[in-house]
C-alpha cells in the first residue's frame, strides 16, 4: 500500500468517523472559514463547525469544519480526548502530548480532490466551554491531489477561524 493510499485511508476514516459522530442539525452560532494557498488554492466557509469525541477507544477529541461540505473540510484531532482550553496549541504531524493534529480534505466527502496532513502550525483558542469553542489557526500541510496521487509532496498553507458548537 502506497504512502498516499495510507494517508488517504487515514483521512477518509477520520472524516467518516467525525461525520458520523456529528449531529447534522444546523446551529446558527457555528461558523468557519479557511483559505488555502499553494497546490490547491481554495476558500472554505460554512456553518458546520462542531466538536466532540469520536466513539471508540481511545476517544480522540475532534473539531470538524465542514464535514459534509462539497468544497472540503478541516479536521483537528487531539488524541488525549480533552477539549482545548484557551491558549495556543502547536499543530504537529505526529501526535505529541498537548499537541493537535490537522487534516485538510478538499472536495466533497464522497469524492475528495485532495488530502493534506498538517506538518506544523498553531491553533489559538480564544474561547472554550461546553457551549462552544472559538479559535483561529494557521498551518502548513503536505499531501496529494486526486489527479496526481503519486505526488505526495504537494504543499498548501492554510489559515482561518471558527466558532464551533457541540456535536451532541
Amino acid at each position: 500500500m502506497s504512502y498516499a493510499t495510507q494517508r488517504f485511508g487515514f483521512g477518509a476514516a477520520l472524516m467518516m468517523s467525525s461525520a458520523l459522530a456529528i449531529n447534522p442539525v444546523h446551529r446558527p452560532a457555528s461558523t468557519y472559514e479557511a483559505w488555502l494557498t499553494g497546490a490547491m488554492p481554495l476558500e472554505l466557509r460554512g456553518a458546520s463547525a462542531e466538536f466532540g469525541t469520536v466513539p471508540g477507544s481511545p476517544e480522540p477529541f475532534v473539531i470538524t469544519l465542514g464535514a459534509t461540505s462539497e468544497q472540503g473540510a478541516v479536521v483537528f484531532t487531539r488524541w488525549d480526548g480533552r477539549a482545548p482550553a484557551p491558549g495556543t496549541y502547536t499543530i504537529t504531524a505526529e501526535p505529541v502530548p498537548g499537541g493537535i493534529q490537522a487534516l485538510i480534505v478538499t472536495g466533497p466527502p464522497t469524492r475528495p480532490t485532495g488530502v493534506f496532513r498538517a506538518e506544523g502550525g498553531s491553533l489559538v483558542v480564544t474561547r472554550s466551554n461546553g457551549r462552544g469553542i472559538s479559535a483561529r489557526f494557521q498551518m502548513q500541510a503536505m499531501g496529494f491531489t486526486a489527479d496526481a496521487p503519486e505526488q505526495e509532496d504537494r504543499k498548501v498553507s492554510v489559515r482561518g477561524a471558527f466558532t464551533a458548537t457541540p456535536s451532541r
